[in-house]
């Protein structure tokens, strides 16, 4: 067993499940082991013109066992030793609250954004049972800041294809020098921005854990992490996007030729319609 050396909470410690947020959201305000409650994550900046991977977001869980220490005179308040055991960890889950579409919810644009802490045996402070995101994650800029409206042509889309509304615009592939050049969208057809500068997404962390004493313990910690966006140039964002479609590049599909027999011309397939790379 070791003793703790991260001293931020005021909050006076009791046996049982401790918490500390990395990068931590919420000043230290006492002595007591374990991040300052409420619980958050440091804030991050988004865009919706582009992918802004977050790295380094952990829960570090630990089991601690407190005593109490009476106060010697003139003291009058007592003192608390903390150690840390070992114990075992059943399983853990971790979920957005705040954006639960999808279970577990997802403000994310990648499938499977969080990690969580393998079953087994830990303890002293060192070997924490860590979770998190996943390193090189970003935010759905249209999940997170859900009041804005979007519509785009998917990637070498038919002439009659109808816009996909209101989800993540992709930005990639993205390459003007390919042969032929590459870009992750026909057209951006709508862009109403989200005006809030920030939004707090909520998540839920749930432990399931055995100190060898006992029937499987329970518990949850919610915490929060604040998305902030820069509202100062829309104009930037809606450029970026724009110059990263086909259509602004000169690349079109064309309606089939409807004439019998058809009449390809130079750069056309045999019904008329773009030939655009495999």
């Amino acid at each position: 067993m070791s003793e703790s050396t991260v001293n931020r909470s005021n909050v006076i410690p009791t046996s049982g499940l401790e918490y500390v947020m990395v990068p931590d959201g919420t000043a230290p305000l006492g002595t007591y082991e374990g991040s300052q409650s409420p619980y958050s994550w440091s804030s991050t900046d988004i865009s919706g013109a582009s992918c802004v991977p977050i790295n380094g977001f952990r829960i570090e869980t630990r089991y601690r066992s407190v005593s109490s220490v009476a106060p010697v005179p003139p003291a009058t308040e007592p003192t608390y030793n903390v150690t840390y055991p070992n114990w075992v960890l059943v399983s853990q889950a971790l979920t957005s609250t705040s954006h639960a579409d999808t279970s577990p919810g997802n403000p994310f644009q990648q499938d499977n954004p969080y990690f969580t802490a393998p079953a087994g045996n830990y303890g002293t402070y060192d070997f924490p049972a860590t979770s998190g995101v996943v390193d090189d994650s970003c935010y759905d800029y249209f999940k997170v800041f859900d009041q804005s409206e979007s519509s785009y042509l998917a990637a070498l889309s038919g002439y009659d294809s109808e816009p996909i509304e209101d989800t993540y615009i992709p930005t990639t592939p993205y390459d003007e020098d390919a042969d032929p050049p590459l870009y992750p969208i026909d057209a951006l057809t709508k862009f109403i921005p989200d005006t809030r500068e920030s939004v707090t997404v909520s998540y839920r962390l749930t432990t399931v854990y055995n100190t060898g004493v006992g029937d499987d313990v329970t518990e949850t910690m919610d915490f929060t992490h604040t998305v902030t966006q820069s509202t100062t140039d829309w104009t930037a964002q809606v450029q970026s996007l724009v110059q990263r479609c086909y259509y602004t590049n000169g690349i079109f599909p064309s309606m089939p030729d409807p004439r019998e027999p058809q009449v390809p011309t130079d750069g056309l397939n045999p019904d008329g319609s773009v030939v655009y790379p495999d």
